[in-house]
Order: C-alpha cells, then structure tokens, then sequence
C-alpha cells in the first residue's frame, strides 16, 4: 500500500468531518410539511446517511493509515536495533 503524505490524511480526514457536519444537518432539518413529497424526503434521508457513512470510513481508512505507519516505524527500529 503507498504511504499517503501527511498534508493528504489531513485533507481526507477534513472531508469525512465535513460529509458527517452535512449528513447530520440534512438529517437534522429534513421534515414532511407542506410541498415534500414522499420521494424528496426519503432521498433526503438516503443523501445524510451516504454523507454520515463517508465520513465514517474516511476517518477509519485515516486510522488504519496512521496505525499502518506506526507500525512499520516499530518495525523499521527493531531492525535497526538488530544491526
């Protein structure tokens, strides 16, 4: 798997803040008044769930990436101590 830089992570980590702070907004406002159909309210709901769950697994995939790195630099001073 390719390192992603640090400026990268941030960038990613940011969006899935993002995505989640939309998500929960649109959830947060949607209602069946007058004018909404059945059809716009349910892909309101289908819309923040998509944006809830991309930030969740952006943050995941932020922090396997992170554990990943800490990890081989565990590995990286094992080896080193060795020679």
């Amino acid at each position: 798997m390719e390192d992603l830089p640090e400026g990268k992570l941030i960038v990613f980590w940011i969006a899935g803040s993002l995505a989640i702070v939309f998500g929960a907004w649109i959830a947060g406002h949607v209602e069946t008044t007058l004018g909404v159909t059945t059809g716009s309210y349910a892909l309101a709901i289908i819309i923040a769930t998509l944006l809830i769950m991309f930030g969740g697994l952006s943050w995941i995939a932020v922090a396997v990436t992170v554990a990943q790195e800490k990890e081989l630099e565990i590995e990286r001073a094992k080896k080193h101590r060795k020679h």
